[in-house]
């Protein structure tokens, strides 16, 4: 995690051995293909549920195993189907992501300016016709729903 990211918590967790435990939780954590070489992606599991967090990268089939057997799958989506990225997720990238991944439901977040100004309800609608996971866009604000056990999402 960047310094930066490091500053805007309470406390940090260690992951340089790519996994650990946080009380009754187990977090894996791989390295993701962005520019910063810090980038990890992160799987966090109690019991049997689990969430997987696709941190802003460049598609890498390479990457897209460690989330397979995910519940739900968070996805940080910087720019829409209509951009070329390198080092950055677009919409496109996610059929691709999602391809071989169990998970029921799909959150996009972590917006970029072009995600921002582009026909979002037109970005969803494309993604739903695309994967067979539930999806979300998030919003400001938003929470999921939940009681702070896994198993709730």
């Amino acid at each position: 995690v960047s310094d930066y990211h490091q500053g805007l918590c309470n406390s940090v967790v260690n992951l340089s051995e790519k996994d650990g435990e946080i009380g009754n939780l187990e977090v894996e954590a791989q390295e993701m293909d962005h520019a910063d070489p810090k980038t990890l992606g992160l799987k966090v599991t109690e019991e049997n549920d689990s969430i997987g967090f696709w941190i802003d990268s460049n598609f890498s089939e390479k990457l897209t195993g460690f989330y397979d057997d995910c519940d739900t799958f968070i996805v940080n989506c910087v720019f829409s189907r209509n951009n070329n990225s390198r080092n950055h997720t677009t919409v496109s990238d996610v059929p691709n992501i999602l391809e071989n991944s169990e998970a029921s439901t799909v959150i996009l977040k972590h917006f970029g300016k072009s995600m921002l100004e582009a026909d979002m309800d037109e970005e969803e609608f494309w993604l739903k016709e695309q994967v067979d996971q539930k999806v979300i866009f998030a919003e400001d604000g938003m929470s999921y729903p939940g009681d702070r056990s896994l198993s709730s999402f």
